[in-house]
């Protein structure tokens, strides 16, 4: 159906809501489309697909894609967690009233769909044009989890975050503990996939020692970018997608436990930083492990020709590829091309050589399968790359 269909359906007033119309004012294409509706009673709506149980949301389809339509609400905190609100929906409640609600001005924006109208009750065009996150009112302390999520626009937009509201995220510290380590995580991988990954956590100063000590740990003197933090905030930015930018984000983890920074003599050996982080917001563990494994390789495949062969077979395999690149993109230049082309060519020539070189050929010569054969196979293959190398 389309939207005018929607709301014939519905009767009342139908609203275009959030990120939808903030996206539209910046001229951006908005991904998903909600809608709130005012002047109906919840049993008068007929839709198919009810969602969520705390309040009423109905999915249904506009244009081919579907949408959520929730009822015009107004909400009450009466417990801990984000599930601790009493919601109240009657058809008197207006469409100011259910966007008072909203963590920021600039999603607290509608645009009525019969007449096209932009309802802007608390400045949020204004501050959009501005750049700033403003939250829109006292309500906002009601979730801790929005500290994150505005560092997260930050990140996103690229906006600063306005004085007041930085002093609410700040009063809200000591609740940010309670809340669930996968929403953490969430707004975590959303802030890396941004186009302003660093504000993430430069907009939590202050605040990262609760879930991200291990980052806040970093600020120390670096010989490279004046601090391990800045080295690692400029680090994030090259990789490429979610996985090499946690990657980049954690490999100098272990420069927060340097005893004489800026040496950071062995600060690749601290792969429980990572892992300790990743418990805390609950990770993949294999999120986690790849993490683990730049950290601990990020220096020593820069100097892959330097490794013994018998070391350097153990160490190649087909992930080597990845962790070349990151060791390259950390490294901003220090990583000569030259040399990482080389290593490359190391790593596809040992590949090769793998796969060419199996426990085939030892069977082959009589050679029984026991504990030692694993042994003797790396030997052959040692052999054998001595021997193309000559």
């Amino acid at each position: 159906m389309t939207e005018k269909e929607l709301m014939e359906t519905i009767g009342g007033r139908l609203y275009l809501v959030g990120g939808a119309v903030r996206d539209k004012l910046r001229g951006k294409s908005a991904h998903d489309r909600d809608y709130v509706v005012t002047g109906v009673h919840l049993d008068d709506v007929r839709l198919p697909k009810i969602a969520g149980k705390d309040f009423p949301v109905f999915l249904t389809k506009v244009d081919g894609a579907v949408v959520e339509v929730a009822m015009a609400r107004k909400e009450k905190k009466i417990g801990q967690g984000y599930h601790g609100f009493e919601f109240y929906t009657d058809p008197n409640v207006t469409i100011e009233q259910d966007l008072l609600r909203r963590d920021l001005t600039i999603n607290a924006m509608a645009i009525d769909v019969q007449t096209g109208e932009l309802v802007d009750p608390y400045g949020g065009q204004a501050d959009l044009r501005a750049r700033i996150l403003r939250h829109t009112s006292e309500a906002f302390a009601e979730d801790p989890l929005r500290v994150y999520r505005v560092a997260r626009f930050a990140a996103q937009f690229g906006f600063s975050i306005h004085a007041e509201t930085k002093a609410l995220m700040m009063r809200l510290k000591p609740e940010l503990s309670a809340l669930t380590p996968e929403r953490v995580f969430v707004e975590l991988k959303k802030a890396l996939l941004a186009r302003y990954p660093d504000k993430f956590f430069r907009e939590l100063e202050g605040l990262l020692d609760v879930h991200f000590p291990e980052i806040e740990a970093i600020k120390v003197p670096d010989k490279h970018d004046g601090t391990a933090f800045e080295h690692t905030m400029a680090a994030i930015y090259r990789g490429n997608g979610f996985r090499e930018r946690f990657a980049l984000l954690v490999h100098d983890l272990g420069k927060g436990l340097s005893e004489n920074p800026p040496v950071h003599n062995g600060h690749e050996g601290h792969e429980h930083l990572v892992r300790a982080l990743g418990e805390r917001l609950k990770m993949p563990n294999r999120l986690v492990d790849f993490g683990c494994r730049t950290m601990r390789l990020h220096m020593k495949i820069k100097k892959l020709h330097e490794i013994r062969p018998g070391k350097l077979i153990r160490l190649v395999d087909s992930d080597i590829f990845k962790q070349l690149r990151l060791s390259y993109l950390e490294s901003d230049g220090r990583y000569e091309r030259k040399l990482y082309l080389q290593h490359v060519g190391l790593a596809k020539e040992i590949i090769k050589l793998k796969r060419e070189v199996t426990g085939k050929i030892l069977v082959e010569r009589g050679v029984e399968p026991n504990a030692m054969f694993g042994e003797k196979l790396l030997q052959e293959r040692v052999r054998a790359f001595r021997t193309r190398r000559q």
